[in-house]
């Protein structure tokens, strides 16, 4: 069970999966089509289920070495 933010409804919903209607795995994580209990659909967020990989560590230095050098 999780809570939704329903922006129709201005309420929050504790629901189950069942109230699941589609997962999508995208570049900012996964995220779902759920019904609240008023029967409204809500795009909701689940960082922890699938989260957006962190970049290999040369990447993260290239970029610290290129802001640097951008500030310089």
């Amino acid at each position: 069970m999780f809570i939704i933010n329903c922006p129709t409804c201005g309420a929050q919903h504790l629901v189950s999966n069942q109230h699941i209607k589609s997962i999508h795995r995208t570049s900012e994580g996964m995220v779902g089509y759920v019904r609240c209990a008023g029967g409204h659909t809500v795009l909701h967020h689940f960082p922890e289920a699938y989260p957006k990989p962190k970049p290999p560590a040369s990447v993260i230095e290239f970029a610290q070495r290129t802001a640097q050098a951008d500030a310089a």
